[in-house]
Order: structure tokens, then C-alpha cells, then sequence
């Protein structure tokens, strides 16, 4: 993946809650430097905390302000 390929096409196709999710997920699966240029997208942004996984009815364990996620599922990363 490029990151400036995936910042554009956030840009152009995908709503804030979807590019939260996604740069949550590449932090968590160590892929930060393809994450960076989205942050950057949110922070501007400054939306709204929106649920990991929207139809999840397990309760919020961490609020990850650095993506404005409400982590309410459990994320399995495999090598």
C-alpha cells in the first residue's frame, strides 16, 4: 500500500468514521507510517467519537483519542 494513494482516496471516497476505523486498524497492526497522512485527515477534521465496531453491544473499554474511537470490540492480530 501507498500511503499519499490511500490518503487521496479517503479523501475522495470514504466518510470520516470509515478513515477513523482504518487508521485505528493500521496502528494496531503496525502499519503507522501508511496511518500517518490519515491522522492528519482526522485531526482536521476533528470529528466526533464513533463506535470500532458499530453493531457491537459490548460496553466501551478504551476511548483511543487519537482516532476519536470508542474500542468496543476485540481486535485478534495475527503475524
Amino acid at each position: 500500500m501507498d500511503a499519499k494513494r490511500l490518503l487521496a482516496i479517503a479523501k475522495k471516497r470514504e466518510t470520516m468514521p470509515v478513515v477513523q476505523r482504518l487508521g485505528y486498524l493500521l496502528d494496531r497492526t503496525e502499519h503507522g507510517e501508511l496511518a500517518e497522512p490519515l491522522h492528519k485527515l482526522v485531526e482536521e477534521a476533528k470529528p466526533k467519537f464513533i463506535p470500532l465496531e458499530p453493531q457491537s453491544s459490548e460496553s466501551v473499554a478504551d476511548r483511543n483519542a487519537r482516532w476519536h474511537v470508542l474500542v468496543n470490540t476485540t481486535i485478534d492480530v495475527e503475524a
